[in-house]
């Protein structure tokens, strides 16, 4: 994997989803937060930091490295937390607004590769983009996991 990949791809989703603002809590008040993205991990939790819902984790899953050409797998881990109580429909509702902006941000990448060297592709089974729910958690959380599949060169 090229070690400037997780960078550009954050900071494409970070400019493309910036605008997007979802349903979370603050100071048990219900607010609308902009969507954070983070690579590997989610910030430990500390008092003072507010949750990170909502949020898109990058995490590298797999990578195969053949003659010039990497291929790696990423997965992006969606998290929401809409706190209105008994509202399954409205944490669904964002889910389905974070998957699709995801979706808006990430396709033109399959014709015209991110910073002009990573290139969304189609994963083993012909599908670009796929999602499963990851947990199948109590209301108000939701998470969805879409894997994305990309080709880089193998050395820069």
């Amino acid at each position: 994997m090229n070690s400037f990949f997780l960078a550009a791809l954050k900071a494409r989703l970070a400019e493309d989803l910036a605008s997007l603002y979802l349903s979370g809590v603050d100071s048990e008040d219900p607010v609308l937060h902009p969507v954070k993205i983070y690579i590997g991990n989610l910030p430990t939790a500390q008092s003072d930091v507010p949750d990170p819902q909502p949020f898109v984790l990058l995490i590298p899953v797999s990578g195969d490295f053949h003659l010039g050409e990497n291929e790696i797998r990423i997965d992006c881990t969606c998290g929401i937390f809409n706190p209105e109580e008994g509202d399954a429909e409205g944490v669904e509702m964002d889910m389905a607004v974070l998957l699709s902006a995801l979706a808006s941000s990430l396709v033109p990448c399959s014709k015209t590769p991110l910073e002009g060297r990573y290139r969304l592709t189609e994963g083993s089974q012909g599908r670009l983009l796929s999602w499963t729910k990851s947990t199948v958690q109590a209301r108000p959380y939701a998470e969805t996991t879409m894997a994305t599949y990309w080709r880089m060169k193998g050395v820069e």
